[in-house]
């Protein structure tokens, strides 16, 4: 087995877990860059979470935990704990290979006694210590008759592999045994016990560079039916066409609560996880569960369930079902846990049933699977008050930012990179050569979280961008499609993108203001930013119904804060500390600032007034305020399949002669074949460089190729050493620039470019008129064709 892949791609997250001050790798960093592949495969509700790095001895046992969050509906403690053994960059490749569980169990016994000795009341920290707060709620009767799980985390940039006579034959998931931790706690004045489940879950090299790959459904969630339920569930077959299987069958409620202790959220559909709020047991649930159990069947809906596989056995006729893989409740989502926290108030729960319609997805490729379950979760749903927005990448609206993104370029000449599906960022580095990293280096990079929060952070929610995750993202979703706060859909055009990267721009400007580690105005970046950003935006006369008058036009343009206005906002940040503190309603501050009470309490208080109508801020609304004409509507260029065009060409015609070099050889060498038309890519090479063309088709075709590579035969692209020829791409770049910088001035475009047909004439360059030919596409809202651009190069790239 060939570990290369993986220890490249440990190198860059442990690479990209450093402080750009040049302050070394960081376990906070590194655990930062690890949260969104967690929060991605669902194992976390939040990429928030309390890093607090304890490390001790006591009583001869070692004690380790790094950072901890408790679930939004508080019965869920996930604890994360790293393998600092195997965070340097110059460790031992053959000692971050292992093989047993022994090997990890010994790095997870660390937080069982962190836990267990916090429990029993053996663990003292002085209060400055950042674990402090969790070891005393970990003693704290209330927080333990809160609590049903606490699920530990093993994040280890690890192979862990097969062996056999010590050679590796594959690599090697493991699973680990849930345990119980008995606890004895006081209600009142009565003395209970209870059993804790303890979860143990590994976040290894194998399931980090899956994620990476989009490989996450490797991970998806498998249950054994007779293992949760007690026995096999018989089931009718209600439907079969090519594309699923439908099968209804009668449910036990309590191995319902079972999979919900267990699995939480994770059971639950993106769309269906985000959007529901579980405030307890619905009232006419728990009335029927308390009188009438036997009634629940006919009076709830049921569940709608949705898998990728199942194992279904046959006996004297009837259908037994054993297994279901990649398992998704997208419809019974609040009966599920108003089940779970009924029984968990220790209601009998024993004689309810329900009805369940189980749909087997089959035979689909991941792009069809994701439509098909969104649609199933969509109509499933059609009663209820879950919203229509998809959470799966596929929204139109999200289709335009990564066009804008592709297209719009900076005035000073460059561009964001939107990295709208997981994995996308990884194949364009592997199609370049690592060259995209120097294009677009992290700081300019945004993911589908990111635009989420950046764009919800500027307005009046900041508790909700400091809860972070799905919650934020679909908040943001529901904006741009007219279903949140205000009605009307968002127009996602130029304008829209050049004020979202300006509020990109404040907000990870405003995190480098506040500063890390010793540098740091303190310990709550996480709430204090966006906190911050909300009273700037109420400063500007922004609400739920109406825009802040903020020049986020000087932001874009600039690229940069001001540096009169880094200041101030320096001076809002440490007034906000204090604001927390002083209207904090628990000592735990971290949960304080995800609750919309806190921001309320400091919104309307006398300190905040002060410091907003104080010299210093008066001179800072009066310099920024920005009255946005209503800019002149003209149709917009989409640049993206150009774009994508020029990215192939680019690339050259020798690298595809290797390319399909190495895919012959690769198919010749493997069992398992990389699937493609050899004809379909002789065909699209000789069109894009004899007829100077690409049809959609072709362009799919290549990335349906790319990704095909980059998923099943990563190394390929190791093979080919071509240079790309940047010409083009320049080219192309200098014309974005042009035509962005002629709208943002409002000036005539095709005059602008008989300008520079005339500068190209003077300059004695030949097919000048091409340049004309680009402007007057421009000029109605048209994408330049790809042969002109190409005979035009030479005047733009220089």
């Amino acid at each position: 087995m060939d570990t290369k892949e993986y220890f490249s791609y440990r190198k860059e997250l442990l690479e990209s877990s450093v402080y750009p001050d040049g302050g070394g790798y960081a376990d906070s960093l590194f655990l930062d860059n690890i949260l969104a592949d967690l929060l991605e495969t669902k194992l976390i509700d939040s990429e928030d979470i309390n890093n607090c790095f304890h490390s001790s001895i006591l009583d001869g046992s070692k004690l380790k935990l790094d950072a901890y969050c408790v679930n939004e509906t508080g019965e869920r403690l996930q604890v994360f704990l790293i393998n600092e053994t195997a965070t340097s960059l110059g460790a031992n490749e053959d000692n971050l290979i292992l093989s047993t569980q022994a090997e990890y169990e010994e790095m997870f016994i660390k937080a069982n006694n962190f836990i267990k000795k916090s429990i029993n009341r053996h663990l003292d920290l002085q209060d400055s210590d950042p674990a402090y707060f969790i070891v005393e709620q970990l003693k704290s009767s209330d927080f333990i008759n809160q609590i049903e799980v606490i699920e530990i985390f093993l994040v280890s940039p690890t192979i862990t592999v097969s062996k056999r006579e010590n050679q590796i034959i594959g690599l090697k998931r493991l699973n680990f045994k849930d345990k119980e931790l008995k606890a004895t706690y006081v209600i009142g004045k009565r003395r209970e016990e209870k059993k804790i489940l303890i979860r143990q879950t590994l976040i290894d090299l194998n399931f980090l560079y899956s994620v990476s790959l989009s490989k996450g459904n490797e991970y998806a969630l498998e249950i054994d039916i007779e293992d949760v339920f007690g026995s096999k569930i018989e089931v009718l077959k209600a439907a079969e066409t090519d594309d699923f299987e439908s099968y209804l069958c009668v449910l036990p409620a309590s191995g319902i609560a079972s999979l919900y202790r267990k699995y939480s959220t994770r059971l639950l559909e993106k769309n269906v996880r985000s959007f529901l709020q579980f405030r307890g047991v619905n009232a006419g649930m728990r009335k029927t569960i308390r009188e009438t159990p036997e009634k629940f069947i006919a009076y709830n809906n049921g569940l709608t369930i949705t898998a990728t596989n199942s194992e279904i056995e046959s006996t004297d006729g009837k259908l037994y079902l054993k297994t279901l893989t990649d398992f998704q409740i997208v419809n019974g989502g609040q009966t599920t846990a108003s089940i779970f926290f009924s029984n968990k108030d220790k209601l009998d729960i024993s004689e309810i049933n329900l009805m369940a319609k189980i749909n087997i997805a089959k035979n689909l490729n991941d792009e069809d699977l994701n439509a098909l379950i969104s649609n199933i979760s969509l109509y499933s749903n059609s009663q209820s008050k879950v919203s229509r927005v998809d959470l799966r990448s596929r929204d139109p609206k999200i289709d335009r930012i990564k066009q804008l993104s592709d297209t719009v370029l900076t005035p000073n000449g460059r561009k964001w990179f939107f990295e709208k599906s997981k994995g996308e960022f990884a194949t364009r580095k592997r199609l370049t050569g690592g060259k995209i990293e120097r294009d677009y280096p992290r700081k300019i990079r945004l993911s589908k979280t990111d635009i989420g929060k950046y764009h919800t952070a500027w307005g009046d929610q900041p508790w909700l961008v400091k809860k972070g995750g799905e919650k934020v993202f679909r908040t943001f979703m529901e904006n741009l499609n007219g279903e949140g706060v205000r009605k009307g859909e968002i127009e996602i055009d130029r304008s829209f993108y050049e004020e979202l990267i300006a509020k990109a721009i404040l907000f990870r400007g405003m995190e480098d203001i506040h500063g890390v580690r010793n540098n740091a105005i303190g310990q709550l970046r996480s709430a204090v930013v966006p906190y911050s950003i909300s009273v700037l935006y109420n400063m500007f006369g922004g609400t739920d119904k109406r825009d802040a008058k903020f020049n986020l036009e000087k932001l874009w343009k600039d690229q940069e804060i001001e540096e009169d206005l880094k200041v101030f906002l320096k001076s809002l940040m440490k007034k906000m500390y204090h604001l927390i503190d002083k209207y904090k309603f628990s000592t735990d501050v971290s949960e304080n600032t995800k609750k919309k009470e806190l921001w309320e309490a400091i919104k309307k208080s006398t300190d905040l007034k002060e410091f907003t109508k104080s010299n210093n801020a008066l001179s800072i609304i009066k310099k920024y305020t920005f009255n946005k004409p209503k800019a002149k509507k003209s149709k917009e260029v989409d640049f993206s399949q150009l774009n994508e065009i020029v990215s192939l060409y680019s690339k050259t015609k020798e690298y595809y002669t290797k390319l399909e070099n190495a895919l012959i050889m690769y198919n010749v060498n493997n069992e398992v074949q990389l699937q493609y038309s050899q004809r379909l890519f002789s065909l699209y090479v000789a069109e894009l460089f004899t007829n100077k063309k690409l049809s959609e088709q072709g362009i799919k075709f290549f990335d349906d190729l790319f990704s095909n590579i980059r998923i099943n035969a990563n190394s390929i692209f190791d093979q080919i050493n071509v240079e790309s020829d940047l010409s083009i791409p320049s080219a192309l770049n200098k014309i974005m620039t042009i035509y962005g910088n002629a709208i943002s001035d409002n000036k005539n475009i095709e005059t602008i470019f008989q300008g520079h047909e005339q500068l190209a004439r003077n300059k004695g360059l030949k097919y000048t008129s091409s340049i004309t030919e680009i402007g007057k596409a421009l000029s109605n809202g048209e994408s330049p064709e790809f042969k002109h651009l190409s005979l035009a190069s030479n005047y733009f790239k220089s």
